[in-house]
């Protein structure tokens, strides 16, 4: 059976709760965006290289956890593109990506899961970079999607985290908890309205101010996980 093409708009997570997931975009302090982003990498790097079979579809009409792998490693390229324009281009436009065709075209399912897991953590860390790198007036710069729907960079980085965080509940099935991060292992801010400083920092610096993020291939200790407050997935 062919997968039904998602032509829902999702741009109303910016206004409310998704009653499927549970993930809130109105609960973080937008700072805190990038090292949600490495967070959720983390997780799917977990996905992708652990025992469960990934290739295998749940049901003809739903994706593999490979190909949704392989689209939010996809998603992470494709709006790392669009912040930059947002960045450096006076509210542009975004060109549209029609993400059902590049799923078929790119054969995600034959993919080779190690190397998308790969791809998808450094990804995310050129996203994570970038998005830490806003700083002021830059969060009030805007883009437009081909549909019209427009943007400041901090609602698209609301509505861009909620993408990632919702795939990981439909290859897992764990909804995010009131903290709103559960099941990508976040860590609960103790200063939610914290900011990043020190102009342009680099990967290693997301690390050390989040703390409790293991690198990829890393993982944290229990005792790091109670001491950093880290969601059970409840």
């Amino acid at each position: 059976m062919t997968i039904i093409p998602d032509t829902k708009d999702w741009t109303w997570v910016l206004e409310r709760p998704c009653p499927e997931c549970g993930f809130d975009t109105s609960w973080f302090a937008r700072e805190d965006v990038p090292g949600m982003i490495l967070a959720n990498a983390t997780a799917w790097l977990d996905v992708l290289t652990g025992p469960t079979e990934v290739r295998a579809r749940p049901a003809p009409d739903r994706w593999s956890p490979l190909e949704y792998g392989c689209h939010v490693r996809d998603v992470l390229r494709r709006y790392d593109e669009r912040l930059e324009l947002m960045l450096t281009e006076h509210d542009p436009d975004f060109a549209n990506w029609d993400q059902d065709a590049t799923a078929v075209a790119d054969r995600y399912g034959e993919q080779d899961p190690v190397q998308v897991s790969d791809d998808l953590m450094r990804a995310a860390q050129a996203l994570a970079a970038r998005f830490a790198a806003v700083t002021g007036d830059q969060w009030q710069r805007t883009g437009s999607r081909s549909d019209g729907a427009q943007f400041t960079v901090e609602t698209f980085a609301r509505y861009f985290i909620h993408d990632p965080v919702h795939h990981l509940y439909d290859v897992t099935g764990v909804r995010a908890a009131l903290c709103g991060l559960c099941g990508v292992k976040q860590p609960r801010f103790r200063d939610r309205r914290r900011r990043w400083s020190g102009g342009q920092p680099d990967v290693e610096s997301l690390y050390q101010r989040t703390r409790v993020l293991p690198r990829p291939g890393e993982r944290a200790t229990a005792g790091e996980q109670e001491s950093a407050g880290w969601c059970s997935g409840l």
